[in-house]
């Protein structure tokens, strides 16, 4: 038996304050491009935990109130996990229901999948997690940040998962959200925005002065919504660099570049939407591929997002990031011809918005 001096309350060890996890049953709204190691199949039965955590800790990052990377990566590490401060947060997934077909790419469909995703002449390439599907997130945070709380409502309410989640494929929505309609999901939103920080960053954010766009319909199904969202912006970038008379200012550029020798010292419009952004010109068969300085890639700072409301429509949104386009001080080049130019501004962006705006709420 222990003696009861030795159950001196200084002595006895303390017990860590349970914590209540945070857990929402979450729906695939638009079919949904997960991939195993091989980056080709669907090798498991649910989102995995790691998948959603890093979208946590990317959408953390976009509404975090700090200005340095420095700051940021300190209280990442604190959040999230590091080698310094162990596991950080922990994340649970399962599934509710589960099915995985091959979707179509009828309509603009093709366009957004992109080219790992679709070829003209196999079509999809790859099976997808069907629409309707619904599976289970657990969090625990021990340390009940209300930074997080946020980044979680921006991952529901913005995010998804997968391949071509910024076109708007792997579209979710929380099940239990009782969004009736498009005004209550337009308030939703505002009151998101507004409870960002204004802090400027150097990295792709969201600020109560973000632009974002809901367009003002109503959509019977997912598909209609994100074909609202896609039509537009295939029309528009064709409209800069089209492979049919009149072909753009952009695709005139590019060719006077190519075959006309002029100097080639601003960037493409086009090249907004994300990078790599590549030409090929059939007639004389010579192509210019676009990147930047220390990266072949700069995802679209434009968000497509699909969102199923509780009265059984969809709503369609597109969100334009904060920050530069590339670091301070990076430039974009050309592979074939060694060219150099600064990155685009977000002219281009703002006009597709512009065109969706009309029709917007």
């Amino acid at each position: 038996m222990i003696p009861d001096f030795l159950l001196d309350e200084k002595m006895t060890p303390a017990c860590p304050t349970p914590v209540d996890p945070i857990t929402c049953d979450v729906e695939v709204v638009t079919p949904m491009f997960l991939a195993g190691a091989d980056q080709q199949n669907i090798d498991c039965e649910y989102a995995r935990s790691a998948s959603v955590k890093a979208q946590l800790r990317w959408w953390w990052r976009a509404i975090a109130p700090y200005s340095t990377h420095e700051d940021l990566l300190e209280a990442e590490g604190r959040l999230f996990g590091d080698t310094n401060n162990g596991q950080g947060i922990t994340v649970r997934t399962s599934d509710i229901k589960w099915s995985i077909s091959t979707p179509d790419a009828k309509g603009v469909m093709g366009y957004l999948l992109g080219q790992g995703l679709f070829n003209h002449k196999v079509g999809v390439m790859r099976p997808a997690v069907n629409p309707g599907s619904q599976f289970y997130i657990k969090i625990i945070d021990k340390a009940s940040s209300a930074e997080l709380s946020t980044a979680i409502t921006a991952f529901k309410m913005f995010g998804g998962l997968g391949a071509r989640q910024r076109r708007g494929l792997g579209s979710i929505s929380e099940i239990n959200d009782k969004i009736t309609g498009l005004k209550e999901y337009r308030a939703q939103i505002a009151a998101l925005l507004n409870s960002t920080p204004s802090t400027p960053k150097t990295w792709s954010h969201i600020t109560p002065q973000t632009r974002c766009i809901i367009i003002k319909n109503e959509f019977p199904s997912a598909r209609d919504a994100l074909t609202a969202l896609g039509e537009p912006l295939l029309q528009f970038r064709q409209s800069l660099g089209g492979m049919e008379a009149p072909y753009g200012e952009d695709h005139d550029l590019i060719s006077d570049h190519l075959h006309k020798r002029v100097t080639l010292n601003r960037s493409p419009q086009r090249a907004a939407f994300g990078i790599p952004h590549n030409y090929f010109f059939k007639s004389s068969k010579s192509k210019l591929d676009i990147h930047w300085d220390d990266n072949d890639r700069r995802a679209s700072p434009l968000i497509l997002h699909v969102a199923k409301l509780a009265n059984g429509k969809y709503a369609a949104l597109a969100l334009l990031l904060d920050g530069p386009f590339l670091p301070h001080g990076k430039q974009l080049k050309t592979k074939q011809t060694k060219a150099r130019f600064p990155a685009p501004d977000y002219s281009a962006i703002h006009s597709y918005l512009d065109i969706l705006e009309k029709g917007s709420v």
